[in-house]
């Protein structure tokens, strides 16, 4: 995509329309409490449009204080490779920038992350993010699989599954 911006005026750009979309939102939207959340797609936005700006600080907003996060790559045959899972903002904030947790690839080289096939539930959403080209190699960029419970209108569970193709 050339909007004929350089990548700084690009970041700058994205960043003031975040602010203005999250000053806007009402404060419940993403706030915790005991009711169900109005719009879980909508907290699931804000937080990859933060991480995706680099504001890892307004990403964490949408996070429980306990949040539980589990990650892994799995293989065609269900296999899973470097399992890792954390409890707490503060041990997650470092991989907020990490692949699965933003959708634009950081200084701009990469595929662009598409959510796709979202499924809302009661207290959960999930979707998979899924890669908008091929690696210049031909083979296809991995897809995510992302699970996220909620405690009232912030993420107490989030779950990232890298699923390596084999094509």
């Amino acid at each position: 995509m050339n909007t004929g911006l350089s990548p700084g005026a690009r970041a700058g750009v994205i960043v003031a329309a975040l602010a203005l979309f999250i000053v806007g939102i009402p404060r419940a939207v993403y706030s915790a409490g005991a009711g169900a959340c109005p719009d879980k797609m909508a907290v699931i936005r804000m937080f990859y449009d933060s991480n995706d700006a680099s504001q890892f600080s307004a990403s964490l907003a949408y996070l429980h204080p306990g949040i539980v996060f589990t990650a892994w790559g799995e293989g065609m045959n269900g296999r899973h490779w470097h399992e890792k899972k954390l409890i707490g903002r503060e041990k997650i904030a470092p991989l907020l920038g990490d692949r699965g947790l933003r959708r634009l690839p950081p200084g701009g080289s990469g595929p662009v992350f598409r959510v796709t096939e979202e499924v809302v539930a009661a207290d959960r959403v999930t979707f998979m993010l899924r890669p908008d080209r091929i690696s210049p190699s031909g083979r296809l960029y991995n897809p995510y699989r992302v699970e996220a419970i909620f405690e009232g209108c912030v993420i107490s569970q989030l779950t990232i599954v890298e699923l390596f193709t084999g094509v």
